[in-house]
């Protein structure tokens, strides 16, 4: 009788380990397809923050060229079509 309850004892504590060693192996896997699908999502967001600081990048050198010379004088032949005094402008007649 003794002997059947040590057998016992040890076959529950056989069965329990292995039930938890199913039980941590599953929450792991589990786990790791979480972690994987979070990591993607940061590396999109990574490369947003990119962007977004190459176009704020980009509009503080505009600004920082806002009310020059160069800048009224671009806007001016751009935009406007405007051209200088006694500036020869060719047409191309091809198109």
């Amino acid at each position: 009788m003794k002997i059947l309850n040590i057998l016992s004892n040890k076959f529950v504590l056989i069965v329990l380990s292995f039930v938890f060693l199913i039980y941590f192996t599953v929450t792991m896997i589990g786990q790791s397809k979480t972690i994987d699908a979070n990591k993607a999502v940061l590396d999109h967001y990574n490369e947003s923050l990119a962007q977004q600081q190459a176009v704020e990048q980009e509009i503080n050198e505009e600004e920082s060229l806002v009310g020059t010379d160069e800048y009224v004088e671009s806007i001016a032949r751009d935009t406007l079509g405007l051209c200088k005094t006694n500036e020869k402008i060719f047409v191309d007649t091809k198109e």
